[in-house]
């Protein structure tokens, strides 16, 4: 029997609801180390499988920034760790770290990606965490980390919260560079040419050299 036009349009909808589904949310509790675990989201689509096979690094385990921190911060959100390790409370990362928001469909990020592998393992005292921004699914960035051997921790923020507050209109890449005060002392729109380039300012934004 076939449809009518409402009912078919109907039933688009529902499909559509079934495509766009976000994360779901669980509670967390204390670490043992004293460390309070931050609310851990689930991300639907993640597959186990997936998460093995890429071998990421553990993400960091951070402390939730405290009411009434000033400064150029993180925003106050909580994003799930696409490897293994808990999800992370964003405004509580201290530094010195470097964040590069990234997608799957962003060609430069693709290009610019071995650059912060690179970064990860050169041994550095400064944290390398990617975010998936504004991406299809955690799989797809699983697959992305798979097929060019990145294994720095990454986490998933399919609403792209970072990249609105690091005010990121020109689209991504975009690189964050944080200060072991947490707070954002430089930001860098667009990718890096070269390994040179991207070293060049961490040496100058966060006074590591590698």
């Amino acid at each position: 029997m076939r449809l009518s036009g409402t009912a078919a349009a109907l039933a688009a909808v529902a499909a559509a609801a079934v495509l766009l589904g976000g994360c779901g949310g669980g509670g967390g509790t204390a670490a043992s180390s004293g460390v309070p675990r931050p609310p851990t989201p689930v991300a639907r689509s993640a597959s186990p499988s997936l998460v093995a096979k890429a071998r990421l690094a553990t993400c960091p385990r951070v402390r939730p920034a405290p009411p009434g921190s000033k400064g150029p911060a993180l925003p106050a959100v909580t994003l799930p760790c696409l490897g293994k390790g808990p999800a992370v409370a964003m405004g509580g990362l201290r530094g010195p770290a470097v964040l590069n928001l990234w997608a799957t469909w962003c060609d430069p990020c693709r290009a610019e990606a071995p650059l912060f592998q690179r970064l990860h393992a050169s041994g550095a005292k400064v944290r390398v965490l990617g975010v998936d921004s504004q991406d299809t699914g955690p799989d797809a960035a699983l697959w992305f980390a798979i097929d060019r051997n990145l294994h720095y921790p990454n986490v998933y923020d399919a609403a792209g919260r970072l990249a609105v507050a690091a005010r990121a209109g020109k689209g991504l890449p975009v690189t964050l560079f944080v200060d072991r005060a947490g707070k954002v002392v430089h930001t860098r729109f667009g990718p890096y040419p070269s390994y040179a380039a991207l070293t060049a300012d961490v040496h100058a934004h966060l006074g590591v050299r590698s």
